[in-house]
């Protein structure tokens, strides 16, 4: 099986110097290899190609036979890392708390232990309220994905 860290490696060298990011890298047992990418200001399909170019030629077919797929992480996706919450700062949120407890509303801020929300009020009449949540208290984050223009 093709070591992982491998590949981490490899990535991490070709996108050295960008505002590129692994979020997510999976071998399987057959070889595999998903990449998942993101950035802080876009990923492209010319990006992930690069990223994909530099893994086949990195690694040996001949020594090791594998599957490549490098894509960008997709909104549809949980947050998994600190840097995806602070780029999605100003976007509407659901989070699911470990109790199950959902909180949607505005990503106001967020730090290695936590973030905060402008939560959305239930009723009309209610106002919003900020909320401070520990991310170890997140079971799982997503964008809210709205094709609204404000």
């Amino acid at each position: 099986m093709i070591d992982k860290r491998v590949v981490e490696k490899i990535v991490q060298e070709a996108i050295a110097g960008t505002d590129k990011f692994v979020v997510e890298i999976s071998i399987t047992r057959s070889n595999t290899i998903f990449i998942y990418m993101d950035s802080d200001t876009h990923i492209t399909i010319d990006d992930c190609i690069a990223i994909s170019r530099q893994v086949e030629h990195s690694l040996d077919r001949e020594k090791e036979d594998f599957e490549l797929q490098v894509s960008s992480y997709g909104l549809d996706r949980p947050l998994l890392l600190l840097r995806q919450y602070q780029k999605n700062i100003g976007r509407q949120l659901k989070v699911v708390l470990n109790d199950q407890t959902v909180i949607e509303g505005e990503l106001l801020a967020a730090d290695a232990d936590k973030i905060c929300i402008k939560e959305k009020p239930k009723k009309k009449k209610d106002i919003a309220t900020e909320k401070e949540v520990l991310l170890s208290d997140v079971k799982e984050s997503f964008v809210i994905i709205s094709f609204n223009k404000k």
